[in-house]
């Protein structure tokens, strides 16, 4: 049944008019004009269609890393995942191992943006200090799917007539992490990270070259109900 909206007035005029009628009769109270229909009104009863299904989300995505090699013996560069978290953000680690004592380090580092969108970048490598050498790093975002990272120690003041690597080295012999590296899962898929050859420099404090094994990986992206539990 339909709501009656009656105004309250109305029914008390009607009422204190009905002294004129005969003792005998009884007062017929015509409130037809004062019935109001919600369609009379203007009213329109809420749509409650879009509340019978809860809007759609997006599937949880779970992230597999395969290196293309193993760790050689000898100097590498090696790029790890570390881990990814319950919102898509996934995490990789640059490591530098055996390269020795060396004054500065340097690469691109490709990816798909397709897949993965770059959010931060952490330097986590100190090629040492002293007084008058300090280690400066730069990493950033080139472009969508390329990625710059460069580390070295500067002397802060350099004698003109003394030794050319007179800023020194580092050693790098054990394993050591260089950047840290965050990026936003986007969709399922499958795409290589990687060094590219022509933008990787490893230089010794005398600016000789190290030469070692760059290895990237291929990094599938799936839906958390393919991969299996």
């Amino acid at each position: 049944m339909r709501p009656l909206a009656v105004p309250l007035f109305a029914l008390m005029a009607v009422t204190a008019c009905s002294s004129s009628t005969s003792n005998n009769e009884m007062p017929v109270l015509d409130v037809a004009a004062d019935l109001v229909f919600e369609e009379d009104a203007g009213l329109e009863s809420p749509d409650l269609s879009d509340l019978s299904t809860p809007p759609p989300t997006k599937p949880k995505l779970l992230g597999a890393y395969a290196p293309f090699m193993s760790l050689p013996e000898g100097p590498a560069i090696q790029l790890k995942m570390g881990g990814t978290s319950v919102g898509g953000q996934v995490s990789f680690n640059v490591y530098a191992a055996a390269l020795g004592k060396v004054a500065g380090v340097a690469f691109y580092v490709e990816y798909d943006p397709e897949l993965m969108e770059f959010k931060e970048a952490v330097p986590t490598v100190n090629l040492g200090s002293s007084i008058g050498v300090s280690t400066k790093t730069v990493v950033k975002m080139l472009e969508p799917g390329l990625l710059t990272f460069g580390a070295a120690r500067f002397c802060e003041t350099k004698i003109p007539w003394g030794p050319f690597d007179q800023c020194g080295g580092h050693d790098l012999e054990e394993a050591t992490s260089l950047v840290a590296l965050y990026f936003q899962m986007k969709r399922d898929g499958e795409a290589p990270l990687r060094f590219p050859e022509r933008k990787r420099l490893i230089r010794r404090p005398d600016h000789s070259m190290v030469k070692a094994a760059w290895i990237g990986g291929a990094f599938r992206i799936s839906p958390k109900s393919e991969v299996a539990p």
